[in-house]
């Protein structure tokens, strides 16, 4: 039950809300548009919102798509604000109803802020002085249209036991890197972060705990500076570090020269799969446990600790898709240095709710 001061400041902090969403209002009432137009763009947006769940500047390719997207969702979502507010007088005598809406509006304010809406035209000034970065501008900054190798992209094309291929011929080779490169399937972790040592747990119910060293971390500003958790798989890669571990009392540290062992992954796929026009990567490990970690069904920030990631961002980068012949894979008891910094979360938020709803 909430004291009288509570409720004052639910309710202070509501009116805020709604004077910040009239704002909002006002601009969407005075907008010149065409019932054509925002047809059009609330086409768009529910395309972008509601079925591929990305922002305006991921989705787009050229600059002239990342405006027209841009408008689009803004548009949207003030038709979505103006209707609430003219909801909400009739909602007066009913408090709970008008404080879920008073809930909504705030997340559709969120997410325009989060997409970005000129009132005022003051960044298109800033602009012509050249003192503003529009997202676009910096997305694509230093951009040098060139042939793209993406890794996420190459994995779809091997087969799907590549891992277990590879493995097979590196025992069969006996060749000094079979224990990292059993480590870089099971915990996806970065050739550098080998250089650091993973350590490797032996746990009672036969699975392993892992603590990875993050690399990419830029003394502190990005990444995570190191991160835990605890897998188990039916893979022939984990079957071989559980018995590799029983061997040495439980405990393991698995180190590598990163540069050494992206070479022999490079040889090792080459020679057991010579008809692939493009050879298996150390990184496509990687690649391959980001797949994993979307097939068990965690959620973006779980899956960005356990990818070493500062934000739910970076993984849009990494595969979404499963190649591989494993089974059994579970995670768990996911840590990470620093919390995540979710982005998403406005845009999560909103899609949660059923924005498709009038």
């Amino acid at each position: 039950m909430l004291n009288n001061e509570e409720k004052q400041e639910i309710h202070s902090n509501a009116f805020t809300i709604i004077e910040n969403a009239n704002k909002l209002h006002v601009i969407n009432k005075n907008r010149r548009i065409s019932e054509k137009t925002r047809l059009s763009y609330n086409r768009i947006a529910e395309r972008l919102l509601l079925i591929n769940k990305v922002m305006p500047i991921d989705a787009a390719s050229s600059k002239s798509s990342y405006y027209v997207y841009k408008a689009a969702v803004n548009s949207y979502l003030l038709d979505k604000i103006s209707t609430t507010i003219l909801l909400m007088n009739k909602l007066r005598e009913f408090e709970a109803e008008w404080l879920k809406e008073v809930s909504n509006l705030k997340l559709y304010i969120e997410f325009i802020n989060a997409v970005g809406i000129d009132q005022g035209k003051v960044n298109l000034l800033a602009y012509k002085t050249v003192s503003f970065n529009s997202e676009w501008s910096i997305k694509t900054k230093g951009f040098k249209p060139k042939a793209i190798s993406s890794k996420s992209k190459r994995l779809k094309s091997l087969p799907k036991n590549w891992t277990e291929k590879i493995f097979l011929t590196a025992l069969e080779s006996k060749s000094k890197h079979i224990l990292p490169i059993a480590t870089l399937a099971i915990t996806g972790c970065r050739p550098q972060e080998l250089e650091y040592g993973v350590e490797l747990k032996l746990n009672d119910d036969r699975s392993a705990s892992v603590k990875i060293f993050g690399a990419k971390t830029h003394d502190g500003k990005y990444g995570q500076a190191f991160r835990m958790f605890t897998s188990k798989s039916d893979s022939i890669e984990f079957l071989y570090l559980i018995d590799q571990l029983e061997q040495n009392s439980g405990v393991l540290t698995v180190k590598a020269n990163a540069g050494a062992l992206c070479d022999k992954v490079s040889y090792l796929s080459k020679k057991t799969m010579p008809r692939l026009k493009e050879s298996a990567s150390a990184y496509c490990y990687r690649h391959r446990f980001s797949g994993d970690l979307h097939k068990v069904g965690l959620d973006s920030e779980a899956i960005a600790k356990a990818l070493g990631h500062s934000n739910d961002q970076s993984q849009q980068k990494y595969s979404k898709s499963h190649r591989s012949g494993a089974t059994g894979f579970s995670i768990s008891n996911i840590v990470a240095a620093t919390p995540v910094n979710l982005k998403n979360q406005a845009k999560l938020s909103i899609w949660k709710h059923d924005l498709a709803q009038p």
